[in-house]
């Protein structure tokens, strides 16, 4: 019911948007608050020419069939380019049948409708947005109580992805913006949040927006620097979180439940190592694996990576049954088709 109904309402809301630019086009032409009586014929054809030719183009462009809730630059460029040929066709049209009009209402009408459509559009997505992060909100402070506010310690691609995903889905966690050392950075915003400041001001900022935790968002940050931000949120006392590394960005599982305490493997890394996944995956896709020692820091790790490759069979062996199984539940609750 609701589907039959999507196709006549986005009509209806188009042409509404369409003569509410056209009325608001003749009132700045003529610089008055309506339509002069004298261009009211005009005005009611040349807006029947427009809702027909407009409505059209965006129906044969497919603008109906789209998910305006998640709609991005990709459905504005669908949008400029149904507004230039709906204005185009409704001109050469204009003028084959004489329509007069004023040149400046094309021009205006073209602006006016890009701001309309696409600001309708935009708006409908901001509204979901918004709406369904207050919902989520509402339900993790039940589940939880009260966010706490964290602080994400590196204003970049990772970064960014923690935020729209503690945003989006918080489990009771409100981000208040970014630190990164990067001074050029300071001030600026990154998914509506601003970069408060460096490391060395985790302190002050903790005690000014009452910060509960820190999550280091940098999955190649050296261990040294690691070690220091952890001394630093604990002298500050605040909790220190981490993003795994960077295979979760590179398969993009970047989730709130990847986010986990600093441990000390992460403190202890050596240097990045540049490695060859597709190499690495051909290789082992397929395979049955075996890896001894699974349970310790080291092994432990090797089998979350060749889990993400594919293999036909993955082997854990350890002395230490618990550390073992526990890593066998995390495997398997990632990937339940792991053999």
């Amino acid at each position: 019911m609701v589907k039959r109904l999507r196709l006549p309402l986005l009509m209806m809301v188009d042409t509404t948007l369409i003569l509410s630019a056209l009325f608001l086009a003749y009132c700045l032409r003529f610089q008055v608050w309506f339509v002069p009586s004298a261009y009211l014929e005009q005005f009611l054809e040349l807006g029947l020419l427009y809702v027909v030719v407009f409505v059209g183009t965006f129906y044969l462009l497919r603008l109906y069939h789209r998910i305006w809730a998640y709609s991005s630059t990709n459905e504005l460029v669908a949008i400029i380019q149904g507004v230039i040929a709906g204005s185009l066709i409704v001109v050469t049209v204009a003028v084959m049948v004489g329509i007069d009009f004023p040149r400046s209402i094309p021009i205006l009408m073209w602006a006016f409708g890009i701001l309309f459509i696409g600001g309708s559009r935009f708006g409908w997505r901001l509204y979901r947005e918004q709406v369904g992060r207050k919902l989520k909100q509402n339900d993790n402070g039940h589940q939880n109580g009260v966010a706490h506010n964290s602080l994400i310690v590196g204003a970049g691609a990772a970064g960014s992805l923690v935020a729209k995903e503690l945003m989006n889905n918080g489990v009771g966690v409100k981000p208040i913006g970014f630190v990164d050392d990067d001074p050029n950075k300071r001030n600026l915003q990154l998914m509506g949040l601003p970069v408060l400041g460096n490391r060395q001001e985790i302190p002050r900022l903790v005690k000014e927006y009452r910060v509960k935790e820190v999550i280091i968002a940098m999955p190649s940050m050296p261990g040294e620097a690691i070690r220091e931000i952890v001394q630093i949120c604990r002298a500050a006392g605040v909790r220190t979180m981490i993003l795994p590394g960077v295979y979760q960005l590179i398969s993009g599982e970047v989730s709130v439940n990847k986010i986990r305490p600093v441990h000390v493997e992460d403190i202890l890394r050596r240097e990045p190592v540049r490695v060859n996944l597709a190499e690495i995956s051909n290789y082992l896709y397929g395979k049955v694996v075996l890896v001894t020692g699974a349970g310790g820091s080291i092994g432990s790790e090797l089998c979350r990576q060749i889990a993400t490759l594919q293999p036909q069979s993955l082997i854990l062996l350890d002395n230490y049954e618990n550390t073992t199984n526990d890593l066998f539940v995390e495997l398997r609750d990632a990937d339940p088709g792991l053999s």
